[in-house]
């Protein structure tokens, strides 16, 4: 959820989630930690947006600010879209999510949903 995320910005409150006014852009944070050991797998297993714009999502395992390695960039994400080969391994990682509102003067885009699955082992 948006109170989960690390960093908001450019979003304001929506409804259903985030939303972005006419030529807007957002981005939100997350960071998500493997308790005890380190991620085994990690997937998205939904990402919505509502009125599409342009949708970027970057996974970091070296700190918040990156640096960052593109897993999408597009008008959508298609799922389920398997982020293992960056994360395994890892105690921590960060993901962060730019959209981009290029739709019509007068259409809200938003981000909705992002659902995130993975196994964590032992060190």
């Amino acid at each position: 959820t948006a109170m989960d995320a690390r960093q908001i910005s450019g979003f304001t409150g929506g409804v259903w989630g985030l939303n972005l006014p006419p030529g807007g852009q957002g981005v939100v944070r997350y960071e998500f930690s493997a308790r005890e050991g380190v991620f085994d797998s990690a997937r998205f297993t939904q990402f919505v947006t509502g009125n599409r714009g342009r949708v970027l999502v970057q996974v970091s395992t070296q700190s918040a600010d990156g640096p960052w390695q593109i897993v999408a960039d597009g008008p959508t994400v298609t799922t389920p879209l398997a982020l293992t080969p960056l994360v395994q391994g890892q105690a921590r990682f960060w993901i962060q999510v730019t959209l981009s509102n290029e739709l019509g003067e007068d259409e809200v885009c938003g981000f909705d949903l992002m659902r995130l699955e993975g196994e964590v082992k032992g060190e």
